[in-house]
Parts: structure tokens; C-alpha cells; sequence
């Protein structure tokens, strides 16, 4: 009898002792045994897996994601609920493993980290106010200044990615006024640069950008922003301020698609600064031959038919345009798509002919995306060249028509039988091919 009691009352006191250490443990909890227990156990069983999912996450959406050199380049990675679909169970599993810190470890200092995780991870995976919701808490209720300004930096870029620039401008100077560490210094540079970049407001964003370059560490990553730089320059037409970043570019470990098309580009401008250059010594005959460049050739043609057509060489000009239209195979439609552009172009505004160009308008149509910066003008251009092509094929076979019927008999059998014999050969050509 006595042992049963002895050991109710053991079991008794564990239990009050369990009670006790639970209750000194309490997430609510401001004794430093209870933080420094939540402090561990967040940062190591959720907060570390969480931040390790969003990081490969990242890594697979970039991995993923290609670049268009002939369009601006972005200087941050978009936020793409579509670029994100691939890294859908790794953004999921950042934002389970986030919810545990914020569920069970409200005492602990990774709490403002991990509702940034909990922000992103929703934004990427297009779960806007959500995100947005996340991140405003941080910065309403964060404890450690710098989780509040690396949270209002990704607030920032996600008003950007939007379009609300004006409230990405009223993030962007509220963080000008506030102590910011080395690393969040950088990161507001390049989200601000950003801003201005995708507001359209370039000398501003390059002025931001020659600040950020100092603190930029070399990697591929650079490599991009100074390739960003350099088409802003071009923008600009400050072209040797182009050339000196895509210089840079080639220091910065650049893939080789950006290696080349920063060599493409900065030739185009050392044509423009030194017009006496000589377009038979440049090379373009060796990186036509060079086996590395076999799916880019329709690249070179284009700029040698760029060059071309600044040199007021229009049959030249041509000749190469087509020959990269030859080039271009299924992978690179995009490139397809701006070199008939060029050609559309060039026969509207240098040759007008008229008819040729609206071809050229339809092809470029039928393969440029629609998410393309120039589709909306481009198809209101064709639009409007439909309705005056159509016009001027009246004017002109009513012209026609009055020229023929003014003709005499004979010279009027002679002109018919020549369009005859010319349509002729040319439907036997079209057999012969």
C-alpha cells in the first residue's frame, strides 16, 4: 500500500515538474529560458527547412526561366505565379514549415523571418494579399529593425511587379530615411533601380545602379545588371557608356548567351561610334563558322543586316535580314519574330512598298508573344496598314485600269501577254521548289 502511494505521489510531482518546465517554455513566455528554447527550436526544426525551400525554389525557377536579350532586361527576377509552377511543392513546403515559427515560437527572433518567408513563398505562387498581408505584419509588428526593412523591400518590389509605382515610390522613401545594414543598403538600391527601370524613367535608374556596382559581388547575377545598364545606355544613345557595361558583362562570369549577345551589341555601337570601321574585319564570318554558335546565327545575320541598314546598304540590309529568318530555327521564334519586324520596317518607311511590308507585319504577328512590350503596337500598326493597303490597291488598279485603257490595241495585247508569261514563270519556279 505504502509503495502504490510513493508512487502516485512521483507520478504526481513529474507531472506538476512537466507542467511547470512546459509552462517556463511558453511560446508567450519572456524569461530567457523559455526565449532561448523557442529560439532554437524555431530557428533549427522550421525556420532553417523553410528558408532552405524557398532558396531551392528560387534556384529552380531561375534555373528555369530564359532571358530575352532583345527585350529590357529586368534588373531583379520577375515574380511569376506561372515561373513558379515548377517550384510549387517547395514554395508549399517553405510556407508550411514558416507557419510553425509563426504558430508555436511567437517569443522567438526568427518570427519577422519567417512571415518575410511566409510573404514571398505566397507572391511567387501568385497568393497576392496573402503576401502582401505577411509582409505589412513585419513591418506593423517586427521587433528587429532590419527584418522590417528587408520586409518593406520585398514590399516593394512586389508593388512594382504590379505597377503601383507610386506606392513602391512611398516604400522607397520612407526606407532613404531609415539606418539601413550594408547588405539591406544593396538590396534597396536595386529594387529602387528597379522601380525606375520599369517606370521607364532610365537615367534615373542608371544613376541608382552606378551607386549599387561597388557593393555587388562578381557573379552571373551582375553580369545581368550590367547588361541591364548597358541597353539602358543604348536606350539613351549614350553608347559608349553601352560599351563600358557590356564590357563588364564579359568580367562578371556571364553565361554564354549573354556573353554573345553583349559581343552583338557592343559591336553595333563601335559601328555607330567609329563609323570608317570595316565591316569585313569584325568577325562575323568566324562566329558564323564557330560551332558554338550554330543556334545563333540567325542573331549575327540580324545585326549584320542592322549594321547594314545603318550604312544605308538597304539590298545588303536585306539579304542578311533574310538569311536570318532562313537561320532561325523553332527554338528561337522570338528572334524570327523581331527580324520580319525589322523587314516590315525597313519596306514601309525606306522602300514603301506597302503591300510587302504588311506580309512582313502578319508573319511577325502570327509568332510574337503576346506578353512581347511591342505586340499592342505592332498589331494596331498592322491594323491601320490593312485598312491603308487596301485603299492604295484600289487607287492603284483604278490607276492602272485608266493607264490600259488609254493604251492602243496592240501595245494593250503586248502589255497582257507580258504579265501573262511573268505570272507564268513564276508558278513554274514555285513548282521547281
Amino acid at each position: 500500500m505504502i509503495d502504490i502511494l510513493v508512487s502516485i505521489i512521483h507520478r504526481t510531482a513529474l507531472c506538476i515538474l512537466v507542467v511547470l518546465m512546459l509552462a517556463a517554455c511558453s511560446q508567450y513566455s519572456t524569461k530567457s529560458g523559455a526565449i532561448g528554447f523557442h529560439n532554437f527550436s524555431a530557428r533549427y526544426n522550421a525556420y532553417f527547412m523553410a528558408d532552405q525551400d524557398l532558396f531551392e525554389a528560387e534556384m529552380a525557377m531561375k534555373k528555369a526561366y530564359k532571358d530575352d536579350y532583345n527585350q529590357l532586361l529586368p534588373i531583379l527576377f520577375p515574380i511569376d505565379s506561372v515561373l513558379a509552377l515548377p517550384a510549387k511543392a517547395q514554395l508549399e513546403g517553405a510556407i508550411k514549415k514558416a507557419s510553425i515559427v509563426a504558430e508555436k515560437h511567437q517569443n522567438s527572433r526568427w518570427i519577422d523571418n519567417s512571415y518575410i518567408i511566409l510573404g514571398k513563398s505566397r507572391l511567387y505562387l501568385g497568393q497576392w494579399a496573402d503576401g502582401l498581408e505577411a509582409l505589412r505584419y513585419v513591418f506593423a509588428n517586427g521587433r528587429d529593425e532590419n527584418d522590417k526593412n528587408n520586409a518593406l523591400i520585398v514590399l516593394m518590389k512586389a508593388y512594382i511587379i504590379k505597377k503601383d509605382f507610386s506606392n513602391a515610390l512611398g516604400v522607397a522613401e520612407y526606407l532613404s530615411q531609415q539606418p539601413l545594414s550594408k547588405s539591406t543598403i544593396k538590396d534597396f538600391y536595386l529594387t529602387k533601380a528597379y522601380l525606375h527601370q520599369q517606370n521607364g524613367e532610365y537615367l534615373t535608374s542608371l544613376a541608382i545602379l552606378e551607386e549599387s556596382f561597388p557593393l555587388l559581388k562578381k557573379s552571373t547575377e551582375t553580369a545581368k545588371i550590367h547588361f541591364a545598364a548597358a541597353q539602358m545606355y543604348d536606350r539613351l544613345g549614350q553608347y559608349a557608356l553601352a560599351n563600358k557595361h557590356y564590357k563588364s558583362v564579359m568580367k562578371n562570369r556571364p553565361n554564354y548567351d549573354m556573353g554573345f549577345y553583349s559581343s552583338m551589341n557592343s559591336l553595333q555601337n563601335r559601328i555607330i561610334l567609329e563609323p570608317g570601321t570595316n565591316l569585313s574585319t569584325v568577325g562575323f564570318h568566324n562566329m558564323l563558322s564557330d560551332r558554338k554558335n550554330t543556334d545563333l546565327r540567325d542573331r549575327i545575320y540580324f545585326t549584320m543586316g542592322l549594321l547594314a541598314e545603318h550604312r544605308k546598304q538597304l539590298p545588303e540590309a536585306i539579304d542578311y535580314l533574310q538569311k536570318s529568318v532562313a537561320a532561325s530555327t523553332g527554338n528561337n521564334a522570338t528572334q524570327k519574330a523581331y527580324t520580319y519586324l525589322q523587314l516590315a520596317r525597313i519596306n514601309y518607311e525606306s522602300l514603301e512598298k506597302f503591300e510587302l511590308s504588311k506580309a512582313y507585319y502578319d508573319s511577325a504577328l502570327a509568332i510574337l508573344p503576346q506578353e512581347a512590350p511591342e505586340y499592342k503596337l505592332v498589331s494596331d500598326r498592322k491594323r491601320a496598314l490593312d485598312s491603308f493597303v487596301t485603299e492604295f490597291t484600289i487607287v492603284t488598279t483604278e490607276d492602272s485600269l485608266q493607264k490600259l485603257a488609254q493604251m492602243n490595241p496592240v501595245a494593250l495585247d503586248n502589255k497582257i501577254d507580258a504579265i501573262i508569261d511573268a505570272r507564268e514563270k513564276v508558278r513554274l519556279a514555285e513548282e521547281k521548289s
